[in-house]
C-alpha cells in the first residue's frame, strides 16, 4: 500500500504494484538511539510483498507503551524536534513527522496535522472496505481513496465538510458489493469517520474505472 500525500486538505492512498527491485539482505547494524530520547527505533527487515514489488517492513516487537488496538483507549507520544517540527508515534511503534509551511515558521519537513486527520480517515475506511471486499471475494485491480475537506476561515479552522471518493479499478466489478462495503464502513466500522462526523458533514461517492482508464489518468497526473 502506498500513501499519496496532498496539500490543501487533500489526501489519498492507493494499492498498486510499484517498479521497485527488492534489495539483497544486508547485515543489520546495532540499533541507533532514537531521536530526542524517545528510545531506539525498531529493527526493520524489508521483504518483498507477496505477488508484487512493493516492500513491507516487519517490526519484530512493539517498543512503545501504547495500549493495544481495540482496547478502551489509545495513546501517542509527540516530541518537539525544533522549529515547528514534531515527531510522534503510538502503540504501533511507527514514527510520523509533522511540520508546517515556511510561511508560518515551519521547515516543510513533514505532513500537516490536519492532513493527517484526512489521511487517517482514508486509511481507516479504506482498510474496512478492502477487508469486506476480500470476504465477499471481490477482486479489484486497484483501489484509491481521495478525500477533500473544507475548513472554516476563522480559528479554530475545523473541517466543516468532508467528501470521500472511493475509486475502484477493475473489470465487471459488482457495484452493489462495492456500495455495501462502503456503507458498512461508514455506518458501522470506521472509527475515524464516526469521530469526525461529530464535527463535520461527511459525504461519499463511488467511482468505477476500467484498468485502461485508470492508466490514462495516472499518465495525466
Amino acid at each position: 500500500m502506498v500513501t499519496r500525500l496532498g496539500i490543501g486538505g487533500r489526501a489519498s492512498f492507493f494499492t498498486e504494484p510499484l517498479p521497485v527491485t527488492a534489495p539483497e539482505a544486508e547485515p543489520q547494524a546495532p540499533a541507533a538511539p532514537g531521536p530526542l530520547g524517545l528510545g531506539p527505533p525498531p529493527a526493520l527487515r524489508l521483504t518483498p510483498y507477496p505477488g508484487t514489488f512493493i516492500m513491507r517492513a516487519e517490526v519484530p516487537a512493539r517498543v512503545s507503551a501504547g495500549r493495544e488496538e481495540g482496547g478502551e483507549g489509545m495513546e501517542i507520544h509527540a516530541k518537539h524536534a525544533g522549529g515547528m517540527t514534531f515527531l510522534a508515534r503510538g502503540g504501533s511503534n511507527h514514527w510520523v513527522v509533522m511540520d508546517s509551511d515556511p510561511a508560518v515558521g515551519g521547515d516543510d519537513a513533514g505532513a500537516r496535522p490536519m492532513e493527517l486527520l484526512l489521511m487517517g480517515l482514508a486509511g481507516c475506511t479504506g482498510m474496512d472496505v478492502i477487508s469486506i471486499l476480500r470476504k465477499k471475494r471481490v477482486a479489484v485491480e486497484g483501489f484509491e481513496i481521495r478525500v477533500h475537506g473544507d475548513r472554516r476561515e476563522e480559528h479554530p479552522k475545523a473541517f466543516t465538510n468532508i467528501e470521500i471518493e472511493y475509486i475502484f479499478i477493475g473489470r465487471d466489478l459488482p457495484r452493489h458489493h462495492l456500495e455495501r462495503a462502503v456503507e458498512l464502513s461508514q455506518e458501522k466500522y470506521c472509527g475515524a469517520a464516526a469521530t469526525l462526523r461529530a464535527a463535520a458533514t461527511i459525504s461519499h461517492r463511488i467511482t468505477i474505472r476500467e484498468p485502461e482508464e485508470a492508466e490514462t489518468e495516472q499518465v495525466r497526473a
